[in-house]
């Protein structure tokens, strides 16, 4: 579980991958609403390169509009 944006939205989070594509799966607790991010491998790629593979510094860079 962690905690996205500013309003401090409680969240279980899900990664998943395809051969062409990359998902993020978040789950917010509160308003029992589910939230999709969905790339193309070559733009999970950049941003977890720019993150040093680190899907924790992933996480910290959610935010809901």
């Amino acid at each position: 579980m962690c905690v996205i944006g500013w309003n401090g939205a409680e969240c279980i989070l899900e990664f998943s991958r395809t051969e062409k594509r990359f998902y993020i799966i978040a789950h917010e607790l509160d308003q029992n609403k589910f939230h999709v991010i969905e790339l193309f491998r070559s733009q999970a790629n950049k941003l977890l390169r720019v993150c040093e593979s680190d899907l924790e510094k992933v996480m910290r860079l959610l935010d809901f509009k």
